[in-house]
């Protein structure tokens, strides 16, 4: 992922307190400090604030937003922001063991390779779920039945 980070020198003036912080019109995260850096908490309170914002004044209508409380949409922006970093620092360049950065086709198949382990993954754990469902009762006794289902009678 080539989304930007926050530029170094503008987090750290504003940690030092010498700079400024982020810009709510080009609003952009320290994605390579740590999550409650003083940059990342600004950034998060304007993007929560411009949200609450829009809600109110009916600019957006999003299901279920309406009463909710501020700490709910820290909570929520705070945890989307990990999910963000979490994927922004798998689709970076890695360095490998010769002390070469990866070319962009090794970049490109260790990204596909993660993405089809991920997908794997989440078919195991949607199977497991599913297969252990028993039928209903009324599927089962119903004149309707097909070859597959009585099968599962005999077994």
């Amino acid at each position: 992922m080539k989304s930007p980070s926050a530029p170094r020198q503008d987090v750290y003036a504003y940690e030092q307190e010498t700079g400024e912080g982020p810009d709510p019109r080009h609003l952009i995260f320290d994605m390579k400090g740590p999550l409650d850096s003083r940059w990342n908490i600004e950034a998060l309170r304007i993007l929560q604030k411009g949200f609450e914002d829009a809600i109110q004044a009916k600019e957006w209508i999003v299901a279920r937003c309406e009463g909710q409380s501020p700490l709910y949409w820290k909570d929520a922006f705070t945890n989307r922001l990990k999910k963000l970093r979490k994927h922004w620092v798998k689709g970076q360049y890695k360095v490998k063991p010769s002390g070469e950065r990866e070319t962009h086709e090794e970049w490109k198949l260790r990204v596909k390779h993660q993405e089809d382990e991920e997908l794997k993954k989440s078919r195991h754990l949607s199977r497991r779920t599913s297969v252990g469902v028993p039928f209903s009762s009324e599927r089962m006794h119903s004149d309707n039945r097909t070859e597959v289902e009585a099968s599962y009678e005999g077994s």
